[in-house]
């Protein structure tokens, strides 16, 4: 498997042996989050829930040590704009955002203040400008910047209707990574045995250079794209630039300015980090409605009484207003 991606395998080892296997594809997510800050539309915003003690904040640990450190800017999650303004000034060009504590976004700030620091954020990485405050105070943050956002479960759910109101949950990769507790113990000792390990991979400038075939995956990653969509109750069209974040991002961390196979089985494999582990019935259940099968007949291939009905509407619902299902 990725052949053609040797950083990838390294990055992919090292994670395995500190985390484990499930655990080395979030590493990898956010290392490519990392290095996509300086790269074309679309990068790869990543946003990571998990629950409370579930290493989201060993896993951004250790893809930072693989960059220099002026290629990221570490954040508590409390920094006001204006204090990170005075650390690193209005030009935030090449670097990616890394918030570890982010429910302090909204519990640590005022909402008017949380809701400027998202909707910036979200703005600057897809217009690499956004001016915050109003006639004096008024400055302008410039740059392309990427984000990688670490929060625990109770916080994303309780925010996560803000998070998509800025629409700074619209451009990102969302992972899911909840752990049963038995993997959560293997991992845990496996860290402990592993704690000198450091990783190969070092990026000190980063490969940044336009891919020059997407064409000829366009298929492949607007298929990939629906598949995205309907696990995580998004549009297509948004999962159409994560997908193609992922595998560009993919191949230029192993110095390549094309696509190929890899970087297709890498948007394949992170498919199941997408699905939201409170509702893990709703993919399937999307997925049954876009076969046009009928609530009742849903309702026998889930096992569930036909009292069901109404969780089907609800997930149907939501499916229309989040773009995963076409108006019919």
């Amino acid at each position: 498997m990725f052949e053609d991606s040797p950083i990838t395998r390294k990055i992919l080892a090292f994670g395995d042996f500190r985390l484990g296997p499930y655990l080395a594809f979030v590493i990898l997510a956010k290392f490519l989050a990392i290095h996509s800050a300086e790269s074309s539309y679309p990068r790869l915003p990543v946003i990571h829930e998990a629950r409370s003690r579930e290493f989201k904040s060993k896993t951004l640990e250790l893809a930072e040590q693989m960059f220099d450190k002026d290629m990221y800017i570490w954040l508590s999650g409390d920094t006001t704009i204006n204090a990170l303004v005075q650390e690193y000034g209005t030009n935030l060009d090449g670097k990616s955002i890394d918030v570890d504590e982010g429910a302090l976004l909204f519990t640590a700030m005022h909402k008017r203040s949380s809701s400027r620091w998202l909707t910036g954020f979200s703005h600057l990485y897809s217009e690499e400008k956004y001016k915050f405050g109003i006639q004096r105070d008024r400055f302008e943050l410039r740059g392309r910047i990427s984000l990688v956002i670490n929060i625990p479960a109770p916080q994303f759910y309780r925010h996560k209707t803000e998070l998509f109101d800025v629409t700074l949950a619209d451009r990102a990769l969302i992972l899911h990574s909840w752990l049963k507790s038995a993997q959560h113990h293997r991992i845990m000792e496996r860290f402990r045995r592993t704690m000198e390990l450091e990783s190969e991979v070092f990026v000190t400038e980063r490969y940044n250079k336009t891919i020059r075939n997407l064409g000829e995956y366009r298929d492949e990653l607007w298929t990939y794209a629906k598949e995205y969509g309907t696990l995580a109750v998004r549009s297509p069209a948004e999962c159409e630039d994560i997908v193609t974040a992922i595998a560009s991002e993919n191949a230029r961390i192993n110095l390549r300015n094309y696509i190929c196979d890899d970087d297709i089985e890498l948007v394949r494999i992170l498919r199941p980090y997408n699905i939201d582990p409170q509702v893990p019935d709703e993919p399937r259940v999307i997925g049954f409605l876009k076969e046009n099968r009928t609530y009742k007949d849903i309702c026998h291939l889930l096992d569930k009484p036909l009292s069901y009905y109404s969780t089907i509407s609800h997930y149907k619902k939501r499916a229309l207003q989040r773009g995963a299902l076409d108006v019919s």
